[in-house]
């Protein structure tokens, strides 16, 4: 980080330069300082797409769904087939509560891609949303089909069979120790 720092003394106005010195905060969990890094990235380059997808989800991890909604739609208004780009727009809108444009995005995503993790996991949790218990448990092994090794997977799985039987931990603390045993096993925190 100290190197990028010093680099950007000499030529402030390379926007990789700023991009990169973001993904240092991030590592360091700096969201502000990365914040800040990729708005002057995009100063200096308003096309600079790599960039705006990153601003994007921590906007989206931090609560500015305002602003990671309309960074997804300019991503895609510019590259329509940027599939990240599409998932971000997707989970901004669902975030704002529209559930009908944020289901109709994943669709035309796992339309283009069926092989899509994320897709997959977020299409599960719109079924949940909507109360589509036997749909959600189909996209979360599908998911889980694709990435089996995935811990956030898991608990959404597990979280969707406790829905789906409508088992409540105090009132079926054996199926509860089960789910949470499994949870552990694979390294997940309840």
């Amino acid at each position: 980080m100290l190197e990028l720092n010093q680099a950007l003394k000499f030529q402030s106005d390379l926007p990789a330069l700023h991009y990169w010195l973001a993904q240092a905060h991030i590592q360091k969990g700096e969201l502000q300082q990365a914040k800040q890094e990729l708005e002057t990235a995009l100063q200096y380059d308003p096309r600079y797409e790599t960039a705006r997808l990153s601003l994007t989800k921590l906007d989206l991890a931090t609560g500015a769904i305002d602003r990671a909604l309309a960074n997804s739609r300019r991503i895609i208004q510019n590259n329509p087939g940027e599939v990240e780009a599409a998932l971000a727009y997707s989970q901004s809108l669902f975030q704002k509560g529209d559930y009908a444009s944020a289901r109709k995005t994943v669709d035309a995503v796992l339309k283009r891609n069926p092989d899509n993790f994320e897709a997959h996991s977020l299409s599960g949790v719109l079924d949940l949303n909507s109360k589509d218990l036997a749909g959600a448990r189909q996209e979360f092994h599908q998911a889980w089909a694709l990435q089996p090794q995935s811990k956030a997977l898991l608990e959404s799985v597990v979280m969707g069979f406790y829905a789906s039987r409508r088992y409540d931990f105090r009132k079926a603390p054996a199926v509860g120790q089960g789910a949470r045993s499994l949870s552990r096993r694979c390294g997940c925190r309840w």
